[in-house]
């Protein structure tokens, strides 16, 4: 069971550019991403929550192709200004057959190098600034297990809202 949590925010759809925080990048992916996403996708405590668990080599390589095939350009890499280390992702998503036509899905995964420091903060929240401008979409969710603490805090964090209880197949 997930929380579905919502954000006061009228999203764009895409990121139209590479967005510069103050520690971080979030930018498109590149091939040469796949050995950091060991340390998010790969590691179990990372993925704790996710339905998949960690995911091997194979899995790793087949989601990066996904996401580099996608010209959608919704899921961005976070990489951290100081070390151009890539630390994770952050998505917005469309899936209008779960969240209906006016609704995108945030979705953040960061290594455990970067918790602790309000990274995921500071990306979520430049992140929905710079797609508030301009939106067809009204509205952004997320979908949060229960027990994720962090997650349901850093959702708190950001402005959202519970606003029920969800199965996910």
């Amino acid at each position: 069971m997930h929380r579905s949590l919502r954000a006061p925010h009228g999203l764009r759809v895409y990121f139209d550019s590479m967005l510069i925080t103050p520690r971080l990048i979030l930018r498109p992916w590149t091939q040469a991403d796949l050995p950091a996403l060991e340390a998010s996708l790969g590691d179990a405590d990372v993925m704790q929550f996710s339905d998949d668990g960690p995911l091997g080599l194979d899995a790793r390589q087949d989601w990066l192709a996904a996401v580099l095939r996608d010209a959608s350009n919704e899921t961005r890499a976070i990489e951290r200004r100081k070390d151009g280390a890539c630390v994770g992702y952050l998505s917005l998503k469309r899936d209008p057959e779960r969240l209906g036509a006016d609704a995108l899905e945030l979705g953040i995964r960061l290594a455990r190098c970067a918790w602790g420091a309000g990274l995921a903060q500071e990306a979520c929240l430049h992140a929905l600034d710079e797609a508030r401008d301009g939106s067809e979409a009204k509205q952004v969710q997320a979908c949060v297990d229960p027990n994720n603490t962090r997650s349901l805090a850093l959702m708190s964090a950001l402005g959202m809202t519970r606003v029920g209880e969800i199965m996910l197949p």
